[in-house]
């Protein structure tokens, strides 16, 4: 007891060894190799040497296949082997397998120890303790007592110890140990097993110690070095809300979550079928599907997809499917035909199914829970589940939505306000649009009532909020002049002043360039300051309504810049350089006798307004002709055929 608590100490002093930290192996390239040279083996040599690794499985984990070997090729998988660099012997191997059919999980190792005999341990594991476990395996070889210690950690509990008396053969070479990645084992190897020979890379994260001489001659701690244990920290997704869409005909649509989850999620979605196509007397379609981020169709088979939303519509019954999963053996490498893991909920909707319905769906650790909310009115009726489950963790989800069994009879639906939320975080999903108090449905046009703070009042023809008189709907506020800095003038009424839709010029009143309909007001710059308009003459903003029931919303149309030469308004040719309008139309008249100078004869029909014409030229107020074509007429500045010329009646 006392030997092996002094070797123990061995390991419990790596975790203060100068420059030796628990190294994290990046997934996107999880191999290691390295090169171990043995030390000089003198009286003054090293007491022991340790090395260990840490390893978690999640088998939909996104990681990168290196080598030839596959996740699907194997259900044995490659931790680490040390090779002897002299002869290319394999001495020392550590491995865990996964058997669906014997429903068995192991941990192995075996070595070759200096007396050529082969060691094998394995450690037989819970089904439901493998996955996202953090195990520990970690070797020291004490080479005064010439003993090999192998110790096993559980989320940083000790489960098992085994006491070797034997030299460690690998000590006795210069070794090569490979971490990671895949690996075959050839029959000419000492460690050759016909039966398990292959072995994929490892799904999951791992971590190390590498290989490092130590002297003892302090006391440590044995607690610290048992108490290992990584929490998993989750990392939230930048931006969670996927965008508005809606679906027809086959389209499908992808969101890729940004980060993984640790064992939890939250999605959320309006839905709402907007028109259904019947090609036969049934409608089977599914519209969701929540899955992990594989190419490969096994990998995202329902049996390892974490939520998916089905429609079942016929004349007499409506349907909604949901189907989650919940492993019985944490594998993903086997045979689905037959559902062993799918859970399927069947909810008969006695709503009109094209009514607005909420989802939501929240995992948990061990549970998922769905509610769908149906909104008619203040009418909500709910549709739920709850179960009992076993998922895959550490996912980057993706989230597809449309057509996904590209049905020939399909739907039309709007998706809104869809999120996915990848950690454990408060959400309290924000149900109406900012404008409604109450509502049955997340657009402006599904209001039930009014804040009595907004400035709005509700139309119940639109079902929608809308601003009072006098104000206009601005990034969801309803604003007046005080909201744009404008100043009312409260000045003597017979103060000259123009009617709306002029501007002033010296005590004049000038058209602005506005176009005022009953839906549409353009370049409300003038509009809004008749007064200082001309000092800055430039159009941005206009307002526009859908209908006349819908409040005006204001559009930028970018800036247009104009010219007032006291009679007429022009538009700048160029409105981001500075010029005066003498110079601005100099340009206009080049630019406009550069186009009648490209008029071939063969299209002077199509010149501009001037058929039949020979010259043109641009005057202050408009553009005129000012030479015909033989037999015709110059007549107010156009060409008339002589033809059309009127002679007048003479009355004698």
């Amino acid at each position: 007891m006392q030997m092996n608590y002094l070797i123990l100490l061995c390991f419990s002093g790596l975790q203060y060894a100068e420059g030796l930290p628990i190294a994290k192996m990046d997934l996107q390239y999880q191999i290691k190799n390295y090169a171990f040279k043995k030390p000089e083996n003198d009286k003054d040599g090293p007491f022991c040497y340790v090395y260990g690794f840490f390893t978690r499985y999640n088998p939909l984990i996104e990681i990168n296949q290196l080598g030839d070997i596959g996740i699907l090729d194997s259900n044995c998988y490659h931790i680490f082997n040390i090779r002897d660099t002299k002869d290319n012997n394999i001495n020392f191997l550590y491995y865990d397998c996964v058997d669906y059919q014997k429903k068995q999980i192991q941990k192995t190792y075996t070595f070759v120890g200096e007396d050529t005999k082969i060691y094998k341990h394995t450690y037989l594991l819970n089904t439901f303790e493998y996955e996202s476990y953090w195990y520990f395996l970690g070797v020291i070889v004490a080479l005064a007592e010439k003993k090999v210690i192998i110790t096993a950690f559980k989320n940083g509990q000790e489960f098992d110890t085994q006491e070797y008396s034997l030299s460690y053969q690998n000590y006795d070479t210069d070794s090569s140990y490979l971490i990671g990645g895949s690996l075959q084992i050839n029959f000419n190897q000492t460690l050759f097993n016909p039966e398990i020979s292959i072995f994929s890379y490892f799904p999951g994260n791992m971590r190390y110690y590498l290989p490092s001489t130590y002297n003892m001659k302090d006391n440590y701690d044995i607690s610290v070095f048992g108490n290992r244990n990584f929490l998993c920290i989750c990392t939230s997704n930048d931006i969670p809300n996927i965008p508005d869409t809606i679906i027809s005909n086959l389209n499908q649509e992808y969101f890729i979550s940004q980060n993984p989850n640790c064992d939890q999620f939250f999605f959320t979605t309006w839905i709402r079928i907007k028109e259904k196509i019947f090609y036969e007397k049934e409608i089977y379609y599914q519209l969701i599907k929540l899955s992990s981020h594989f190419q490969n169709p096994k990998l995202v088979n329902d049996n390892l997809s974490a939520f998916s939303l089905y429609y079942k519509l016929t004349q007499s019954l409506n349907q909604i499917i949901i189907t989650t999963y919940s492993y019985t053996f944490p594998t993903i490498n086997i045979d689905f035909s037959d559902n062993p893991f799918l859970i399927r909920q069947t909810f008969d909707i006695d709503m009109n199914i094209q009514l607005w319905h909420f989802l939501i769906v929240k995992k948990s650790k061990y549970s998922l829970l769905v509610t769908i909310n149906f909104y008619e009115g203040r009418k909500v009726k709910e549709y739920s589940f709850e179960s009992n489950v076993n998922h895959f963790n550490l996912i980057r989800f993706k989230v597809t939505s449309g057509n996904i069994l590209q049905s020939i009879n399909y739907l039309t639906i709007q998706l809104i306000n869809m999120a996915l939320y990848n950690c454990d975080i408060e959400i309290n999903p924000e149900l109406c649009h900012l404008s409604c108090l109450e509502c049955d449905g997340p657009t402006k046009y599904d209001c039930l009532s009014c804040y009595s703070t907004s400035n709005r009042i509700y139309n119940q023809k639109q079902k929608a909020c809308v601003c009072q008189y006098g104000k206009i709907d601005i990034d969801g506020e309803c604003k007046d002049f005080h909201s744009f800095q404008l100043n009312l003038s409260q000045g003597n009424e017979k103060k000259f002043q123009c009617t709306y839709g002029y501007f002033e010029f010296e005590d004049q009143c000038w058209k602005c360039p506005s176009k005022i309909k009953e839906r549409l007001i353009t370049c409300i710059e003038c509009i809004t300051n008749p007064k200082t308009w001309i000092k800055n003459p430039y159009c941005q903003y206009n307002y526009v309504a859908n209908n006349n029931q819908v409040p005006f919303t204001k559009q930028d149309e970018g800036i247009q810049q104009y010219f007032f030469d006291g009679n007429d308004l022009k538009v700048s040719e160029n409105s981001e350089e500075q010029s005066d309008i003498y110079s601005d139309y100099i340009q206009t008249f080049a630019h406009f006798s550069n186009f009648c100078l490209k008029c071939k004869k063969t299209i002077y029909p199509k010149c501009f307004i001037f058929s039949y014409c020979f010259k043109c030229q641009i005057q202050i107020s408009q553009p005129i002709c000012t030479y015909c074509w033989a037999l015709y007429q110059l007549i107010d500045g156009i060409c008339l055929n002589s033809q059309h010329w009127q002679v007048p009646k003479v009355i004698v």
